[in-house]
């Protein structure tokens, strides 16, 4: 499943606060979007805001036509999954169980699991290289492979939009690399991954597109050589950095500012 996201002059308010203004998105279908910012920029907010869990105060966001925020939930659900920042699940549970929860918005109620249910959560357990890991607790898990565990949960909703909130916090450089790998390849599919990051190479390094935010607000938007210009990064950032092209791609040297 594919499917374009767009948003078109969104406004979130709250309490009589802006936290996002005027912000327009057309992204294509199997592209990794990055969300950049500082703390308070509104990233998380946007991400939340495309997913349909909070609706905007003005403007609109769609899936192929769809408002998200007016699809019944469990539609939502089958075509939209979001990992949290701080995603909680019950210790009791076993990997395969943590997992097989993304198959509630396809099952009706009380119904038992079925075959093609199983065959998901298996396929995904091995999409994230934790199939050997299946019948294990979820407490006995490290941090990254509790991270790769919610990250199959949501595809085992068979989304057309994965959307990650801050996935490499936490992590160590292994685990970070492992998260944004697999959904650097989910893409390859033509699912579309909307993720927001902090780390400014890792964005640059697996995101197809960069945006850059501010104060609520888009300042740039495009490659990771374009949207995250010395000027870009030093106005929003409030330091100073230098391009530096590697046989990987680009990398960053930041500096305070004198």
């Amino acid at each position: 499943m594919t499917a374009r996201l767009q948003a078109t002059e969104v406004e979130v308010r709250r309490h009589g606060r802006t936290i996002l203004s005027g912000v327009s998105l057309d992204v294509a279908p199997g592209t990794f979007l990055a969300l950049t910012g500082p703390n308070g920029a509104g990233k998380t907010t946007l991400l939340l805001a495309l997913a349909g869990i909070v609706r905007p105060s003005a403007g609109t966001v769609k899936i192929d036509g769809a408002e998200v925020s007016r699809l019944h939930a469990r539609v939502r659900a089958a075509t939209v999954a979001l990992v949290e920042q701080l995603a909680q699940t019950d210790s009791a549970l076993t990997v395969r169980e943590v997992v097989g929860l993304g198959r509630i918005p396809h099952s009706r109620m009380l119904r038992r699991i079925r075959p093609e249910d199983r065959s998901i959560i298996e396929g995904v357990l091995t999409q994230v290289g934790l199939a050997a890991l299946a019948g294990q607790r979820w407490d006995r898990l490290s941090g990254g492979q509790r991270q790769r565990a919610h990250i199959a949960r949501a595809l085992a909703q068979k989304p057309a939009v994965l959307f990650l909130d801050e996935p490499t916090n936490h992590l160590d450089i292994e685990g970070k690399l492992a998260v944004l790998g697999i959904a650097r390849r989910l893409t390859s599919t033509g699912m579309t991954v909307v993720a927001c990051l902090h780390d400014l190479d890792l964005a640059a390094e697996f995101a197809d597109e960069i945006v850059v935010m501010h104060d609520g607000c888009v300042v740039s938007r495009g490659t990771a050589e374009d949207a995250l210009s010395p000027a870009v990064v030093e106005r929003v950032f409030r330091v100073r950095t230098e391009l530096l092209a590697t046989s990987d791609g680009l990398a960053f040297r930041f500096r305070e500012r004198p």
